[in-house]
């Protein structure tokens, strides 16, 4: 593995899921290195954050914690095996939502690259360590930016619908959670420091998912 850069460290998603399948497996990391065929030292770089993950590790631990490997690649950031899930096809739905935010035109090259990162998103968003994430983060991040405008403020919406597990079907709150997830875990298609371009990603996120709340409730019916 090679060092990670000055600067970079694991995600908390990505520790959260290893040390909580970990824990209900109940294995120590030497154990969980055991099972996996992995060295110990491997694992406890990777949770330290001197190396980066990388999918031959993630592939390699997700059946020993009980979790599927495109789980751990989203909560890592890593794309998926080619041939993995694609996002449905918005249709003019999307248009509109981006239109509302005053984003059209936007390249589709980019909406591809963002939509098949919440595609992913989408698993990873029903598991309880995902819910945490996004209860614990999405407002600390949002006031450490002193963002605010109408995607944050739709973004904040789509982080309600997610927690509250009365506020719409199942599939409907994963597509939620994978908007809110995408701004929290650093998926980014287009990096935020490139301001204010970095968060344009974000904001096809957020009208991706409502695209994909809407449908997922039209498809649960009344």
């Amino acid at each position: 593995m090679r060092p990670a850069p000055r600067g970079w460290c694991v995600r908390e998603a990505l520790v959260r899921l290893i040390a909580a399948g970990a824990r209900q497996r109940g294995l120590s990391l030497r154990a969980l290195a055991r099972q996996a065929g992995v060295s110990h030292s491997s694992i406890s770089r990777l949770l330290r954050g001197l190396v980066r993950p990388t999918p031959g590790l993630l592939r390699a631990l997700a059946p020993a914690l009980g979790l599927s490997p495109d789980t751990l690649l989203a909560a890592a950031g890593i794309g998926g095996p080619a041939g993995g899930p694609r996002p449905a096809d918005p249709g003019p739905a999307l248009w509109s939502a981006l239109g509302t935010l005053g984003l059209e035109p936007v390249p589709p090259e980019l909406v591809a690259r963002v939509g098949e990162r919440l595609a992913r998103l989408r698993e990873y968003a029903g598991t309880a360590e995902a819910a945490a994430v996004a209860r614990e983060g999405l407002e600390r991040k949002v006031a450490a930016l002193g963002a605010r405008g109408p995607v944050i403020e739709r973004l904040r919406a789509l982080g309600r619908l997610y927690l509250d597990e009365a506020a719409a079907p199942p599939a409907a709150r994963a597509a939620a959670g994978s908007a809110v997830l995408y701004f929290l875990l650093a998926l980014d298609a287009i990096d935020d420091f490139m301001w204010p371009i970095g968060y344009l990603d974000d904001a096809v996120a957020v009208a991706l998912a409502e695209s994909e709340v809407e449908r997922a409730r039209r498809e649960a019916g009344p």
